[in-house]
């Protein structure tokens, strides 16, 4: 497996920057660094604005629960012979979502990813997941390490998924975007079943569980798959105890 360093500084500018965008400007690069599997992040400022600004971000962004804040380290920083008080806030992230396995880059699967997929031999895209089920299906959990690129796009364009399959002798693959919030990534591993029909997803961060409520007993059926290997492929793909629930009609209205 190539082993990439997973971590990203965060500078806070100058007020400035509060006063046209906001503390928002701050949070969407947090949320890109989730998307792209930052692991450890560390948030700098200097000048005592700036340093009030830092301690306001991350704190909102642990709230949020986009991180957890490890340590705060304060110190001075002689700038053209001038002492300014300074701060880095280390944080720690994707604490829900990470995956429990990782991805082999020696196994046959990934081999063949790897060589129909250009932008996975260039280090554009990461295999984050994969659950095999040989001679059925794979569900395989993708993200994108560079920005405008669709990474599911580059698996599921035609010509490539019928190659990569034909080369399976015909076993399926399906492929979805690694998501950092661990409702999207539950509901999209349950593919085929239909997003709208799912009614509400209850999670267990500590027991990493989560049940399912969907929309009729078809919408169930198609989550669990034929002898329920639909929702054992999604369990081993998100490293998430997944029930699904059948909401009946009477009680849907209360669930909403």
């Amino acid at each position: 497996m190539r082993a990439r360093i997973r971590t990203s500084v965060l500078l806070i500018a100058k007020g400035k920057t509060k006063i046209l965008w906001g503390v928002e400007a701050y949070s969407r690069r947090v949320k890109i660094n989730l998307d792209r599997g930052i692991e450890h992040m560390y948030i700098c400022a200097r000048g005592a604005e700036n340093i009030s600004l830092a301690k306001q971000v991350s704190s909102e962004e642990e709230k949020a629960g986009r991180l957890k804040i490890l340590a705060k380290y304060s110190f001075l920083q002689t700038i053209r012979k001038k002492e300014l008080s300074a701060i880095c806030i280390v944080c720690a992230m994707n604490l829900l979502t990470a995956p429990k396995i990782e991805v082999d880059s020696s196994s046959a699967l990934y081999r063949l990813l790897e060589e129909h997929v250009k932008e996975l031999r260039d280090g554009q895209i990461e295999v984050v997941a994969m659950a095999i089920q040989e001679g059925i299906k794979s569900k395989i959990a993708v993200r994108s390490l560079v920005d405008n690129l669709n990474s599911v796009h580059c698996f599921t364009e035609q010509s490539r998924l019928n190659a990569m399959e034909s080369a399976l002798g015909g076993e399926r693959l399906e492929f979805i975007q690694w998501s950092n919030d661990p409702k999207s990534l539950i509901i999209d591993s349950l593919t085929p079943l239909d997003p709208k029909k799912v009614i509400e997803v209850e999670i267990n961060t500590k027991r990493r569980q989560a049940i399912v409520k969907v929309d009729g007993w078809k919408a169930k059926r198609k989550a669990l798959g034929r002898g329920d290997q639909n929702v054992s492929c999604a369990m081993e793909l998100t490293g998430w105890k997944i029930a699904v629930e059948e909401v009946p009609k009477e009680k849907e209205e209360q669930v909403q």
